[in-house]
C-alpha cells in the first residue's frame, strides 16, 4: 500500500483519530493518536530528522513536550531527550553534567529533592541488593 500524503483511521463514536503523517516541519514523519471530545489528547510517536532516535511527545493543551526518547544507542530517557544512562529519569535538571560512566545504569535526576521510592505490601519487604562476583 503506497499512500501520498498521509492515513487517518477514526472512529466517530469515541472520536479517536490514528494518523500517519508528514508533519512538514524538521522531524520526519509521524504516528498521531488523537482524541477529541470529552479529555481530549493527543500523542506523537516519531523519529526526529538526522536521528535514529524514536521519541514520544504529548501535545495535549498546556503540557506539551517530548515525553519520552530511546536513543540508538539503547539508553531511555524519560523526562530527556539526550539519556546519559541505560535508564535516565529526569524531573528537573541538576546542573551536575554528565553522569558517572561506572554507575550509569540508572540515573535519577531533579532540580530539588531525588529519590527512588520501593513499594510492597505489609507481608513483604522492599530492598536494593548490591552483588559482586566471588
Amino acid at each position: 500500500l503506497d499512500i501520498a500524503g498521509g492515513v487517518q483511521v477514526s472512529r466517530a463514536v469515541n472520536l479517536v483519530y490514528f494518523r500517519a503523517i508528514n508533519t512538514g516541519t524538521s522531524d520526519g514523519p509521524t504516528l498521531e493518536l488523537q482524541r477529541t471530545g470529552g479529555t481530549a489528547s493527543d500523542w506523537q510517536l516519531y523519529t526526529p530528522t538526522g536521528t535514529a532516535d524514536l521519541r514520544i511527545y504529548e501535545g495535549n493543551s498546556g503540557t506539551t513536550g517530548d515525553r519520552v526518547t530511546f536513543k540508538s544507542s539503547g539508553n531511555v530517557g524519560i523526562g530527556t531527550t539526550s539519556p546519559r544512562a541505560l535508564l535516565q529519569v529526569v524531573q528537573g535538571a541538576s546542573g551536575l553534567g554528565v553522569p558517572d560512566a561506572s554507575g550509569s545504569g540508572l540515573v535519577v535526576e531533579s532540580n530539588g529533592n531525588a529519590g527512588l521510592t520501593i513499594m510492597t505490601p505489609n507481608a513483604n519487604e522492599g530492598f536494593i541488593m548490591f552483588g559482586a562476583k566471588i
